[in-house]
This record gives C-alpha cells, structure tokens and sequence, in this order.
C-alpha cells in the first residue's frame, strides 16, 4: 500500500496528497483511489 507508513514522504507531500478531493469529497470518482485505512493513516500521521 503506498503511504502507509507514517512519513514515508516528506511533510510537503502530504499537504499535497492532502489536498486531493479523495480525502473530503466522497461522492467524487476520486473517492476510491484509497482504501479507508490508508486515508485514515494519512490524515493521522499529518495531524
């Protein structure tokens, strides 16, 4: 799974994966690109 450990990206990259309408817009196609876990892992390790 890509992201899944914390940090395995620089703190600028994620703001940007965190950007992405895939973390605040369910109803779009982009949704699905993750599973639940791995936006739940991201969004935690970011805060």
């Amino acid at each position: 799974m890509k992201y899944l450990k914390p940090f395995d990206e620089p703190l600028s990259e994620y703001e940007k994966i965190l950007q992405n309408r895939e973390y605040w817009d369910d109803l779009c196609c982009e949704w699905s690109y993750s599973t639940m876990e791995e936006k739940i892992v991201r969004l935690t390790t970011f805060f």
